[in-house]
């Protein structure tokens, strides 16, 4: 059982090929901010991203995050572990057919589970822009030895 307090915004955006669905809106972009590609004309079946189930303690509880797998799994967990205040952090796929990944996380009594949870999201978020960052500068000096450059 969850509650409406329990729930934590994701505002980051994960890229997925070369384009990605703005945030609150329905433009797809390119993943370089370019002009809008397409409008999406579509229902919304509103569905959380993210969905908490609490226990009796703050410190331990589980995070559904939907329409995720093992990519985004392994690397929160592995986030998570960092963290000196996390005794343990796990994650599992209850069925392959289903669209959903659960988050177990457990830590020391003086740190909530939400918390933790954050730290490694806001932690990965930055990592990735610091691959994206070297790898875009990497590309260019590719390209410049190689006469292409742009």
């Amino acid at each position: 059982m969850y509650h409406e307090s329990d729930l934590i915004e994701l505002s980051f955006r994960i890229l997925t090929g070369s384009c990605w669905l703005a945030p609150k809106t329905n433009q797809l972009v390119d993943q370089y901010g370019a002009a809008p590609l397409l409008l999406l004309a579509m229902t919304s079946i509103l569905v959380p991203k993210l969905q908490v189930h609490t226990t009796s303690s703050a410190s331990a509880k589980t995070f559904v995050f939907h329409n995720e797998d093992h990519t985004l799994g392994n690397a929160v967990r592995y986030m998570l572990m960092r963290n000196p205040d996390v005794n343990f952090a796990g994650y599992t796929i209850p069925h392959p057919s289903e669209p959903k990944m659960h988050v177990r996380v457990q830590t020391v009594p003086s740190k909530t589970a939400n918390q933790a949870i954050r730290t490694a999201l806001t932690d990965l978020k930055a990592v990735s822009q610091h691959v994206d960052k070297v790898f875009a500068k990497e590309l260019k000096s590719f390209k410049k030895k190689q006469g292409k450059q742009p």
